[in-house]
């Protein structure tokens, strides 16, 4: 990027035609000096004259000499003032011109990121992309939908999924745990970390009007069609706008400092796989809400809710033989039976844990830090 302080540069122009007025102004400023000292020394002798021979009229070298100082006084004190009258435009034309240059390299930065997105990210993502979808689209067309290799619980899945109770994970949810694993190993950052009590979750998701000012992140909804060019349009775009609106001196988003690292989230205790005996809960969140647990399934909980559970007789540890017997036994029965757990659990009809986990603030510790 140039210099916009190079002697070549319209700033160092003006930079040094304020030096120049400067030092002129100082050798007028000088010379008035001495022609004010000059000019009050004839008028001494014209006083002095005149106090002498008061019939008489000074004689005319006399007054000449007074008026020729006079008049050398006042051209200099004219030219101060239009010396100084230049230098305040000049002083105007270099802020002006410096913030013109602020304003230039701000937009030809954001004119260089828009580039590296189109030039060096975009074409690289794309070509990616291509490879991925092609070994993505060979796995679907040569693995089976029924292939039933890889077991699944209820717990395995998010609470509302229509294959919840499903015993296998289906093809296309194997194919989606090795994309993403490959993507995390790759690029970490693009996940998105959300705490919950089960420990982590690690969430990539969609954003939604890529081209619109306000773009969304959501999960609800009809999916909308892929953007074709979702780094022109999102990111792109807006930088080459911005770097026309800063030229143009119209009112233009300045980049923030990065926001400092939020402190970290106390850790869960590690998962635990129970097989639940009877209906219970436990609160999952600091705001109080309860997660419920249906008997005859089986829940990962962490340890110390399944420690809490164990205690309470509502449910049995699935590594150790009781509670893996429980579970077998269930399992056999639902084969020869058409009788599964009914649905619609209640938090009324739960053993409730309560607070296990001590994730909801007790407001007396508050009062009495205030006290």
């Amino acid at each position: 990027m140039k210099n916009p302080f190079s002697k070549s540069s319209p700033i160092s122009k003006v930079e040094a035609q304020i030096a120049q007025f400067e030092a002129t102004r100082l050798e007028l400023t000088k010379k008035q000096s001495l022609l004010e000292k000059g000019l009050e020394e004839h008028k001494t002798a014209m006083r002095a004259f005149v106090r002498d021979n008061p019939s008489l009229d000074p004689p005319a070298e006399l007054r000449h000499s007074v008026a020729s100082a006079r008049d050398h006084l006042e051209v200099i004190v004219e030219s101060i003032a239009e010396g100084d009258q230049q230098l305040v435009e000049l002083r105007t034309a270099l802020a002006a011109t410096r913030d013109q240059e602020t304003r230039e390299a701000a937009a030809r930065a954001d004119e260089a990121l828009a580039d590296f997105v189109d030039k060096e990210v975009a074409p690289e993502l794309a070509k990616a992309a291509a490879i991925f979808g092609k070994a993505c689209a060979a796995f679907m067309a040569r693995v089976p939908e029924g292939l039933n290799v890889v077991e699944a619980r209820s717990w395995s899945r998010e609470q509302h999924h229509p294959l919840r109770h499903h015993d296998h994970f289906i093809p296309a949810e194997l194919l989606r745990a090795i994309v993403a694993e490959n993507l995390f190993a790759a690029a970490p950052d693009l996940f998105e970390h959300r705490s919950s009590v089960f420990g982590r979750d690690q969430v990539l998701a969609r954003m939604f009007g890529l081209d619109r000012q306000i773009p969304e992140m959501r999960s609800d909804g009809t999916p909308p069609a892929a953007e074709r060019h979702p780094a022109k349009a999102l990111l792109s775009d807006r930088l080459r706008a911005r770097a026309a609106a800063k030229r143009a001196g119209e009112p233009a988003a300045v980049d923030a400092d990065p926001a400092p690292a939020a402190a970290p989230e106390r850790d869960i205790a590690a998962d635990v796989e129970v097989f639940a005996t009877r209906d219970f809960a436990f609160v999952e969140n600091a705001s109080g809400r309860h997660h419920l647990c249906q008997r005859r399934w089986v829940h990962l909980v962490p340890s110390l809710v399944a420690d809490a559970a164990v205690d309470q007789d509502v449910a049995l540890r699935t590594d150790t033989s009781e509670g893996q017997d429980a579970f077998e036994a269930e399992k056999a029965y639902r084969k020869n039976s058409m009788s599964i757990p009914e649905s619609g659990l209640s938090l009324a009809d739960c053993f409730d844990l309560g607070d296990v986990l001590g994730l909801v603030e007790d407001p007396g510790e508050d009062l009495a830090a205030a006290e």
